[in-house]
């Protein structure tokens, strides 16, 4: 169990400052509405979570308008079972620039700071400390907030976790057990459970049904597909044919890889490389008066890098500088002010009487506390004279490194002006040799082996005339041997057809039988999740003290659909008034956090409306709206008048109550 031990609140939102020690009991904050009883909750949330009640993260946390230096912050320190006690603390801090040409600083941004124990901790660090020692975001919710499970929650999520908690032992195979009709489910599941054999036979059930419903469309298709019966007989032309084939092609291949032919192809090749040689050993003769001249140009390219960097390197630096020395500046304008400040201050006295007995002082006394002042007063200006001498030799240090720095740059910059004019000047000198295309040797090699590629021209056409003449005597062959294989596929693809007519027929009945044993299994499982749904909602309610919940609805068809909606008395949550669902709330968090083993202070919303309160295991913090004026002189003899003085209920009678706001532990 952990309780609250003190919480504070800075700038949070629309609250300024609160501060309240609670030492673990339970406590009532009174207020109107709008005077930021909410804002408390939301502070203690944002603490732990980083979100609001509600869930949002990205919320507004400052106050509206808020300037730059406002740090919104909440701090909490918490007492453990056993005596334990931890402190947090998150700092919401927004982040102002100011850009380039403009006087204002606007906000760019925000930071978030955290402590454990006022100890600084990073984001990671802080939220693991968190998970570990107090639980996850969903958990804490479950057992802070008495509407979060019942309503905010998905009612997937929250049945599941109702289910995880508090339907243990209960497992598929307990449940067929003590069913007697159910047996035959357990000859099935194995090492699964029934949701995964439902999925599984589902899924089966649909395959098996689409393969059953494709059967008559395919033995259809097959039927179409036989070719029409023919009488086929061995083809005694079929080898004459094969023969004729090969004798025309061999013929064309022939004239196609002709000696003359292949010999032309080869010369051309050969002089191809040779004048490739040719132009490489042009390009590496060329290239070579250059060589020096780029050896020298890469040498300069990398100084005058080197020069361009080491400038921009001193500019920057000398940029630092000078805008550190303009923060001491500022600071020493500042100090010495301070300095003036302290020396103007004089000794006050007074009335010269004791402002408890007020009896005057003794001339000693006075003359003492003179003399503290005095002293305290020479101290402090030495303080501060010592430390704007510091300020003074740092920036004088500044002042010289900013202004070396400059001249290096400068240095640095006329350095590579220099190279680079040194570099335009090598570029000039470079020697460009005329392209390899427009030599005479170039254009010798070109003109023979146009010449080879007219004679191969030649030597090809003529053996063109005779393939094409021999590719004429080919197509009537090939297409009488076309026909005959044509006659004999028909009569193979005529065989397998009925053959896989026969197949798909036995297929059929062997799907159907397949199908009605997965209908079987699943009007099992409905009955199983019937049962079930029965057995776990009585063992879910038996752990509550008013609240039931409603897990299961059976559907028109006798089908059962899985919901979780919590009731009291049979009416639903969402029906309830608002005292009803405080109650029900808190039976939710005083059950759910002992069975979790995560008691946490609960926070009640417009608990006005509640004349009992459900008691809880856990540390309760109340919002109260009180009456106004006329209505607490309505009940004046009632238990919540007694919680205000005389003095506070004439206030209230002038003064506007809705602005106030008191918290008060309770016993």
């Amino acid at each position: 169990m952990i309780k609250l031990g003190s919480l504070t609140l800075e700038n949070f939102r629309g609250c300024k400052h609160y501060n309240m020690a609670f030492g673990g009991k339970a406590a009532a904050i009174y207020g109107a509405n709008g005077a930021g009883k909410s804002t408390l909750a939301d502070g203690y949330i944002w603490l732990l979570t980083g979100k609001d009640q509600q869930g949002r993260a990205d919320y507004n946390i400052l106050p509206v308008s808020a300037v730059e230096g406002v740090e919104a912050s909440v701090a909490a320190s918490f007492i453990a079972s056993g005596g334990g006690h931890f402190a947090l603390r998150r700092v919401y801090k927004p982040v102002f620039t100011r850009k380039r040409g403009e006087t204002e600083k606007h906000r760019t941004g925000n930071t978030t700071d955290y402590y454990i124990d006022d100890v600084p901790q990073k984001a990671g660090d802080y939220n693991k400390f968190i998970a570990e020692h107090i639980g996850s975001e969903d958990d804490i919710l479950t057992v802070t907030r008495p509407d979060y499970f019942a309503q905010a929650i998905k009612p997937d999520a929250r049945r599941e976790r109702l289910l995880s908690l508090f339907s243990g032992g209960m497992d598929d195979a307990a449940v067929i057990a003590k069913h007697a009709e159910l047996a035959p489910l357990a000859e099935q599941m194995g090492t699964y459970t029934i949701d995964d054999c439902v999925k599984r036979w589902k899924a089966n059930r649909r395959k098996v049904n689409g393969d059953l419903e494709a059967i008559p469309g395919r033995i259809d298709e097959a039927e179409r597909a036989k070719p029409a019966a023919v009488d086929v007989q061995a083809d005694a032309a079929m080898p004459h044919l094969a023969a004729q084939r090969m004798k025309i092609k061999s013929a064309i291949d022939r004239l196609r890889s002709g000696e003359t032919a292949s010999g032309i192809r080869q010369q051309i090749s050969t002089e191809k490389a040779d004048m490739e040689q040719a132009r490489a050993e042009y390009v590496h003769k060329s290239a070579g008066g250059n060589t020096a001249l780029e050896n020298q140009m890469v040498m300069l390219r990398q100084n005058l890098s080197d020069a361009q960097a080491a400038a921009a390197k001193q500019e920057a630096s000398a940029a630092s500088a000078e805008t550190l020395v303009e923060g001491l500046d500022k600071d020493i304008t500042a100090l010495r002010q301070q300095v003036m400040d302290e020396h103007a201050k004089e000794f006050d006295a007074g009335s010269g009487k004791c402002p408890t007995c007020g009896q005057p002082y003794p001339s000693e006394m006075l003359e003492q506390m003179r003399g503290n002042f005095n002293a305290a007063k020479a101290e402090k200006q030495a303080q501060m004279i010592a430390r704007g001498k510091e300020l003074s030799a740092t920036r004088g240090g500044l002042a010289k490194q900013a202004e070396a720095d400059r001249a290096a740059a400068q240095q640095s910059q006329t350095e590579a002006e220099h190279l680079q004019q040194k570099l335009t000047a090598l570029q000039k000198m470079l020697v460009t040799p005329p392209a390899w295309e427009t030599t005479a040797d170039c254009q010798k090699r070109q003109s023979e082996i146009a010449a080879l590629e007219q004679d191969l021209q030649k030597v090809s056409s003529a053996a063109d005339t005779q393939i094409q003449k021999l590719e004429a005597e080919l197509v009537p062959v090939e297409q009488q041997i076309q026909a005959v294989t044509a006659r004999q596929s028909n009569a193979e693809l005529l065989k397998k057809q009925d053959a896989r007519i026969s197949e798909l027929r036995a297929e059929e009945k062997k799907l159907g039988v397949q199908l009605a044993e997965f209908d079987s299994l699943l009007h099992l499982a409905d009955r199983f999740v019937q049962l079930k749904a029965t057995d776990v909602e009585a063992k879910v309610n038996g752990s509550f003290r008013s609240v039931c919940w409603k897990l299961f609805e059976l559907q028109v068809n006798g089908g059962i659909k899985a919901c979780c909606e919590a009731q009291v008395d049979g009416k639903d949550y969402g029906s309830l008034s608002n005292a009803e669902r405080v109650n029900a709330g808190l039976d939710i968090v005083d059950t759910l956090g002992q069975k979790m083993g995560l008691v946490l202070p609960v926070w009640v919303d417009n608990s006005e409306s509640v004349q009992n309160l459900l008691p809880i295991q856990a540390q309760i913090i109340q919002n109260i709206v009180p009456p106004t004026w006329d209505k607490l002189g309505k009940i004046a003899q009632t238990a919540l008048v007694e919680k205000y003085s005389s003095e506070e209920l004439a206030r209230a009678k002038y003064e506007e109550p809705n602005k106030r706001m008191r918290t008060e532990v309770l016993e």
